[in-house]
C-alpha cells in the first residue's frame, strides 16, 4: 500500500523501497501499538526529507536573478531554513541578500566530482583541472551546478533532520536517529552530515531555548 502510494504521488523520484520493506512493516506495526497501551517497546515514526526530484531540478534552469525567489519559495514550502531563523545561517557560502551559492565543502565538491566523473579520489590524478576534458570555465561552471543541485538535496535533508533533533531535544526526548540515503550524500561525514553539523551549531549559537 505504502509502495503503491509512494510510486503514484512520488513516481518521478525513481527510488527502489523494496529492500526496506521489513523495515516499513516493522515501522508501521509499532506506530499502531503506540496509540496502545503505552508500552515502552521499541517506536519508529518515519519521516521523509528528501526535496521532489522536480523541484531539485529547477535549480539549475534559474537564472540568477531569480535564484533568490527559488530558495525562497524552497523555505516557505519547508524544505529549507526560512531567512532569520538560526538555521538561515548555515545555508548559503556567504551571507547577504546576493548570496545564492549554497554552503559546501571541497572534500564534498571532490567526492561528487569523482562519482560523476569516475575519477578515484584516493589516487588523484596529477593534473586535477583536466578532469572532464572540458574547457576551465566551461568544467567549472557546468559541475558547480550539480553540485549545487547535489547541495540543494544535501541541505533539504540536513534541515529536516536538525529541526527534529532540536524539537525532540526542546521536548525532552531522547530519540535516535536512522538516516537512510544514497552514498554520494553521507559518505566521508560530507554531505547531509556536514549540513546538519552547520545547522545545529546556528541553533546553539542563536537559539536561547537550545543549550
Amino acid at each position: 500500500e505504502l509502495m503503491t502510494s509512494y510510486n503514484e504521488q512520488y513516481g518521478t523520484e525513481g527510488h527502489n523501497l523494496h529492500p526496506y520493506r521489513e523495515l516499513l512493516q516493522f515501522c508501521r506495526q509499532s506506530t499502531a501499538n503506540e496509540s496502545g497501551s503505552g508500552s515502552q517497546g521499541c517506536k519508529v515514526k518515519l519521516h521523509g526529507g528528501f526535496i521532489p526530484r522536480n523541484q531539485a531540478a529547477r535549480l539549475n534552469k534559474e537564472e540568477y536573478a531569480t535564484k533568490q525567489e527559488f530558495f525562497q519559495e524552497m523555505s516557505s514550502k519547508g524544505y529549507l531554513p526560512k531567512e532569520g531563523e538560526p538555521m538561515h545561517h548555515a545555508l548559503f557560502e556567504k551571507t547577504g541578500v546576493e548570496s545564492q551559492m549554497l554552503r559546501g565543502s571541497r572534500e564534498h565538491q571532490l567526492l561528487i566530482q569523482s562519482l560523476m566523473s569516475g575519477v578515484d579520489i584516493y589516487s588523484p590524478i596529477e593534473n586535477e583541472e583536466d578532469i572532464g576534458g572540458a574547457n576551465e570555465n566551461e568544467k567549472e561552471s557546468r559541475i558547480s551546478r550539480l553540485y549545487q543541485a547535489q547541495l540543494l538535496k544535501d541541505h533539504a535533508m540536513g534541515y529536516k533532520i536538525a529541526s527534529l533533533m532540536i524539537e525532540h531535544a526542546i521536548a525532552g526526548k531522547a530519540d535516535k536517529y536512522m538516516v537512510i540515503t544514497g552514498l554520494g550524500h553521507l559518505k566521508h561525514y560530507t554531505g547531509v552530515p556536514d549540513c546538519v553539523h552547520g545547522y545545529l551549531r546556528q541553533e546553539a549559537l542563536l537559539n536561547p531555548d537550545v543549550h
